[in-house]
């Protein structure tokens, strides 16, 4: 099984809602923030999932969901341009012209990492606590493109559930963070 940008889609998901936890977004903020960091790095035929190539630009004109404005923010996170609004809720990520779900985020997150997600959860939490929020705002994408991507086998043979995968390189991305304190 080689691990193509649609397998490591639901683990960035998971690393930038974690990172924007750290960074102060609420949980139900960070998840949409991190689904939607996902659809802009793993973009489909030159266009992501929200339609757009992640940049203001592009996207400065776009209605809100409710049809009645234009896109009333910009959330930057892990370098990438997220399309956001302001609800009763809270900050929203956007995906079109649709609120990204968080409920529904998390249940995919629970569909793909299974019984392995809180643990991995707790430790890419305990890995992003190791920086400060700022410098974690500028290391996290070149992290997660290098540092667990770096480490991913280019076969797994089925043999290692996606979940412990990721588990067991963050384990080692912590270690080497300790020792280097």
């Amino acid at each position: 099984m080689t691990h193509s940008a649609e397998d490591r889609a639901p683990f960035l998901t998971l690393w930038a809602t974690v990172v924007a936890r750290r960074l102060g977004y609420g949980e139900q903020e960070a998840l949409t923030l991190g689904s939607a960091v996902a659809s802009l790095a793993f973009p489909g035929k030159g266009r992501t999932r929200n339609g757009s190539t992640g940049s203001p630009s592009r996207l400065r004109k776009c209605p809100a969901p409710d049809g009645r404005g234009p896109l009333l923010q910009w959330t930057e996170l892990m370098g990438r341009h997220v399309p956001t609004f302001l609800t009763e809720s809270g900050l929203r990520a956007v995906n079109g012209s649709e609120q990204i779900d968080p409920d529904m985020v998390r249940r995919h997150l629970e569909s793909v990492f299974e019984d392995h997600l809180a643990l991995l959860e707790a430790k890419l939490t305990e890995l992003a606590s190791t920086y400060a929020p700022e410098v974690l705002a500028f290391v996290a994408m070149p992290l997660c493109n290098t540092a667990f991507r770096r480490r991913l086998p280019a076969e797994s043979g089925g043999r290692e559930h996606k979940g412990a995968l990721y588990l067991r390189i963050t384990e080692q991305l912590l270690a080497q963070r300790r020792h280097s304190r």
